[in-house]
């Protein structure tokens, strides 16, 4: 491990829990990783934010009409859940922002959302991707399905349509893969997930765990399947591995991850949502609420402060200040995939390398 200071050294351990989560799923497309912008964890978000404001500053501080249409126009790559949202939350955040930027036309804004699928929210179904749809159409959001990405520049993307558009934003949200400290380890992997069995245990080595989007775990409803990687299961997974390393001590007893499925809830923006509690399908401002509900329910801390904060969007405007928190070299998917944030193993096997030093 690397301390404050920077330097590296050994830690000791009895048990050792592997949860190095997932990066972005990526594609040999020429200028992908260079210049898409990721959506996978708090800083790529943050990042995003302050760079479609700094996109609408340029755009109205120019008077060049092709340089204003670039930099008013957001593509977002995959129609998944998050994607999805992206596009959705993206359009209402830079609509609500035109008040600070006059010279800025509403005609002018444009968003994108491609997938090469036939639908949008297609792990959904058409009960809820239907809806998804319609909402965001009637939004003003232009939905490319059985389209994908072609190549990427700084200031174009080419769909397989034969559509150049012109854009400084390209939002990569096409699915996730098992961080790269998986595969460095020497452990068995399925599609780069560490194998585990019912009780997140890496057979072979009793006193390892691996949990969340990084382990392949069997889904005990569904047999000869995996856990999906979702932050549900991957927050339920913390808990049970807790849990059976308390009984590798002598606390209880292990018992094998199970959880059901009970259904999914994707945020449009504002009152519209599509959600299916217990796999019933609802839409509208019910699904809004269920939404809501849930996300309050899932957060560890913070949910009154939460809950005030949307109460206050109603009643009074947003705060459009770009933060300036993340580099713009820090920014982009190589940068994000290929950083050196994991210790380089040694070749040794995991039981020598535990007691590389002493408690």
């Amino acid at each position: 491990m690397a301390g404050p200071d920077g330097q590296r050294r050994e830690l000791a351990w009895h048990r050792l829990v592997l949860t190095p989560g997932s990066v972005s799923r990526t594609l040999p497309l020429p200028g992908i990783l260079e210049h898409a912008k990721g959506f996978n964890n708090i800083a790529e978000a943050v990042y995003l934010r302050d760079h479609m404001l700094g996109q609408m500053e340029l755009a109205d501080a120019s008077d060049d009409p092709s340089q204003r249409q670039a930099r008013c126009t957001f593509v977002v790559a995959g129609a998944g859940t998050t994607g999805t949202e992206v596009a959705a939350q993206g359009h209402l955040f830079t609509r609500a922002a035109l008040r600070r930027y006059p010279r800025i036309r509403p005609d002018e804004l444009r968003w994108l959302l491609v997938d090469h699928a036939p639908a949008v929210l297609p792990e959904l179904g058409l009960r809820l991707g239907g809806p998804a749809l319609r909402i965001l159409r009637r939004r003003g959001v232009d939905v490319r399905l059985n389209t994908s990405i072609e190549d990427v520049t700084s200031s174009q993307v080419r769909l397989s349509d034969g559509t150049a558009v012109p854009t400084h934003t390209l939002v990569w949200t096409v699915g996730v893969t098992p961080g790269p400290l998986t595969q460095a380890l020497g452990l068995d992997t399925i599609k780069g997930r560490i194998v585990v069995d019912e009780f997140l245990t890496v057979p072979g080595h009793p006193d390892v765990f691996a949990a969340g989007d990084a382990a392949a775990a069997p889904d005990l409803t569904r047999p000869g399947q995996f856990t999906a990687m979702t932050a549900q299961h991957a927050q339920r997974q913390g808990k049970a591995a807790a849990r059976n390393i308390t009984a590798t001590f002598g606390h209880g007893t292990c018992q094998p991850y199970q959880h059901r499925d009970l259904g999914s809830v994707v945020d449009l923006g504002g009152w519209p949502a599509v959600a299916n509690p217990l796999h019933v399908p609802v839409s509208g401002p019910l699904a809004s609420l269920i939404t809501r509900g849930y996300h309050l329910y899932a957060l560890p801390a913070n949910r009154l402060r939460v809950a005030t904060e949307w109460l206050t969007d109603i009643i009074e405007h947003r705060h459009f200040v770009q933060l300036g928190l993340i580099p713009s070299q820090y920014s982009s998917l190589v940068a994000a995939e290929h950083t050196d944030i994991y210790y380089q193993t040694d070749g040794q096997p995991l039981d020598r390398r535990r007691h590389a030093s002493t408690t």
